[in-house]
């Protein structure tokens, strides 16, 4: 085994399907019913109107910005000496932004709508979050 397979095999989620050489973000979507679309659509728990909901689920799959996040991860867990507690939030944006923001990650420098100065927003809510989504 590689190195690269060896740390690809190490640090991936369990649940990412392979990509291909090359590729820097692949967006998978998620069968209705699977384990993975099932909790994702409980932590959403919108309550729209029929025909309202979600009209998709995707997996991100951008290995650099994974390894951004165990990087940033570690450097809190070392500098605190106590565990780091992760929680699930969400933020709302236009479809036009998605790829965006899947490749290159959220930019507080580019957002242009916001509501408490500048910088990025996230909500506990998903229903709060999509009030500000176009």
């Amino acid at each position: 085994m590689s190195l690269l397979e060896s740390a690809k095999e190490r640090h991936q989620p369990s649940t990412w399907s392979d990509m291909p050489t090359g590729t820097e973000v692949e967006l998978v979507k998620l069968t209705k019913g699977s384990q993975e679309y099932t909790s994702v659509i409980s932590k959403v728990n919108l309550r729209f109107r029929a025909g309202y909901g979600p009209e998709k689920v995707v997996r991100v799959q951008n290995p650099y910005l994974w390894g951004c996040y165990l990087l940033k991860k570690a450097e809190c867990t070392n500098r605190s000496d106590c565990s780091v507690t992760e929680n699930v939030l969400f933020h709302a944006t236009g479809q036009s932004n998605i790829y965006s923001i899947t490749k290159n990650n959220l930019d507080w420098r580019r957002s242009f709508r916001t509501k408490f100065g500048c910088g990025v927003s996230f909500s506990p809510s998903a229903t709060y979050a999509n009030t500000w989504c176009n």
